[in-house]
């Protein structure tokens, strides 16, 4: 058009343009914005547009979530209605320094097998412990032991030594450890180096040395190996402990530790060899010594509490009945526990007694031969004394419905530690309670 002169070494438009050509006789003849539809300033009609593709595309997303949640209900079955569970935990295994104060590994309520929840309790306090060490997130603990006033805690990121107080000290082992024991200055413990392989290993705590002693990465079965310091027991999931760590000889102490694969079978060393516990149906089955024992119990859903104890030639251990649930998808929520049988064996006669047993909603969490301490949704007991009542009734709560049930979700849990003198309660970890017969 020869209207507009430019000059490139400033930049800009020399002159303004002209207007001889508008013709008020045509349509938009004066109208010099009219590739703009009128609207060149503020672009009016360039946001009307774009507010409409806005709501075009929000009712396009909703409409897209309608259809989703349509196909997920016709392709993938909704789980429930559930209720949010109530679960009693009792220590999967205790510790205590030199100095009296006790650590408690717990079993996660959330969670599937390995996962665990450590606790310190002392005089006065009974608390979590979120194992930290120079990482973001807590480290999962697979097993504990102490040495003095020190605590090792074995986890997938290594074992790491602590004070008597909590306070991290230093990494010892950098591997994914999952079990271990201590001698004198000697670490004992299984480790994977590279899937699949597991060995047991043994840490020098004086040298700073580690030496591989036996390859486990095949085992199938609960195994004794022969160290400088005696047997070491080990079951097929790599937990680890000394035959004579727990008790007299070779028979195990009345103290807490999880020695069992799983809940219906259990694994443990008596007079230097492997027995077993295990349900056949509705029938306790007792292994010793290459002879096998049974009792009848009128149970449909027979499962093992994990503690097992002998004192003065017999051995004790609790069963539960697990119940169906419809409404419940946690087996470990009180609403499960039909009943649960306090038994023992006797090494002389070689027969099976019935001890005590408590009802439906339910559960055993601790015993010996001269005490038995379990938890009712509103109190705890030991041996038909109360011991404590809980602020509110520890029941099943609320309900929801899910595609999966991979998730954490809200429960009451409630974490007891009795040892036959002193009692510790924690709910949800704020509630706490600690009652010492000795204080």
């Amino acid at each position: 058009m020869k209207s507009r002169y430019y000059d490139p070494q400033t930049g800009r438009f020399i002159n303004m343009d002209s207007v001889e050509y508008a013709d008020p006789s045509i349509l938009n003849g004066l109208n010099l914005y009219a590739y703009c539809n009128k609207f060149f300033k503020g672009g009016k009609g360039m946001r009307k547009k774009v507010g409409k593709w806005i709501l075009f595309l929000l009712v396009g997303f909703l409409l897209f979530i309608v259809v989703c949640n349509c196909l997920v209900g016709l392709l993938w079955d909704w789980k429930g209605p559930y209720h949010h569970a109530a679960i009693f935990l009792e220590p999967k295994k205790t510790v205590k320094t030199a100095s009296g104060v006790q650590y408690s590994l717990f079993p996660a309520s959330y969670s599937g097998d390995g996962d665990t929840l450590l606790h310190r309790h002392d005089q006065n306090s009974f608390e979590y412990i979120a194992i930290n060490y120079d990482r973001a997130g807590n480290i999962r603990v697979n097993d504990i032991a102490t040495m003095d006033d020190k605590l090792y805690c074995a986890t997938r990121e290594g074992i790491f030594l602590y004070s008597g107080e909590g306070v991290a000290l230093e990494q010892v082992i950098d591997e994914n450890v999952k079990s271990l024991a201590i001698r004198e200055n000697n670490i004992f413990y299984s480790a994977q180096t590279t899937a699949p392989e597991y060995y047991i290993k043994q840490y020098n705590m004086t040298a700073k040395s580690v030496e591989s002693l036996f390859l486990i990465s095949d085992l199938q079965a609960p195994t004794i190996f022969q160290t400088e310091f005696g047997g070491l027991f080990v079951d097929e999931k790599r937990n680890i402990a000394f035959i004579d760590e727990y008790g007299e000889g070779d028979r195990i102490k009345a103290k807490s530790y999880e020695w069992g694969v799983n809940d219906k079978e259990l694994s443990f060393v008596v007079d230097g060899s492997i027995a077993y516990l295990s349900i056949d149906v509705n029938k306790v089955v007792f292994n010793c010594n290459g002879e096998t024992f049974e009792y009848s119990l009128p149970a449909e859903d027979a499962r093992y509490y994990s503690q097992v104890k002998i004192q003065n030639d017999k051995m004790y251990f609790a069963v539960k009945d697990i119940q169906k649930q419809t409404n419940c998808h946690d087996e470990k929520c009180i609403c499960r526990y039909a009943k649960s049988w306090l038994l023992a064996f006797d090494f002389v006669k070689k027969d099976f007694s019935m001890i005590d047993t408590v009802g439906a909603n339910e559960q055993i969490i601790s015993f010996s031969e001269n005490y038995m301490t379990y938890s009712t949704q509103e109190s705890i007991y030991r041996n038909g004394e109360k011991l404590y009542d809980f602020p509110m009734k520890i029941e099943p709560h609320k309900e929801f419905k899910a595609v999966k049930l991979d998730f954490a979700y809200s429960a009451y849990t409630v974490f007891i530690a009795d040892n036959g003198t002193k009692l510790d309660v924690c709910i949800n970890d704020n509630e706490k309670y600690l009652k010492d017969e000795y204080a």
